[in-house]
């Protein structure tokens, strides 16, 4: 006599715990000011150190953000997009020569002829400074980090 078979399992109806979409990871904020309704909190204000910067170099920059085709700099953008505007506004960079690393920092009507801090600036970090006092520009946490690098550099100097 023939053995008995047991009915094929149909393998459609037992679902796949691996093929299933994991289930989306939502991040509980401790302070949600979307669900109440409160503004978000202010940035921390940044007091750069004092602009020495050609008057009329200044004034140049001033005037081509202000006229900037779309958004001129908005006191919580990013860096990047700081940098993309102000670059849309005469900015270049040129790389730095003698025992200088780095990129030097050309304002409109800027040159490295000129004297450092005068005619350009001489680090990201003081073309950040600029954007802070003349464009409005409120800092964002990659400002942070280089300020308190700096600020590291500054107190591992005075140790030695």
């Amino acid at each position: 006599s023939a053995p008995a078979h047991a009915p094929p399992i149909a393998l459609a109806a037992i679902p796949a715990p691996e093929l299933a979409a994991p289930a989306p990871v939502v991040k509980q904020s401790t302070n949600d000011n979307a669900t109440n309704n409160m503004p978000p909190p202010p940035p921390i204000p940044i007091k750069p150190p004092p602009c020495t910067m050609a008057p009329e170099l200044v004034e140049i920059a001033k005037t081509n953000m202000a006229n900037i085709r779309g958004e001129p700099v908005k006191q919580r953008d990013e860096w990047v997009n700081v940098w993309e505007k102000m670059k849309f506004t005469g900015w270049t960079t040129r790389l730095a020569k003698g025992l200088s690393m780095g990129n030097n920092y050309l304002p409109p009507g800027g040159h490295v002829k000129g004297k450092p801090g005068v005619h350009y600036l001489t680090s990201e970090l003081e073309a950040m400074h600029f954007a802070v006092r003349h464009f409005g520009w409120g800092g964002d946490e990659f400002y942070i980090k280089q300020l308190n690098r700096q600020s590291i550099k500054r107190t591992s100097r005075r140790l030695s």
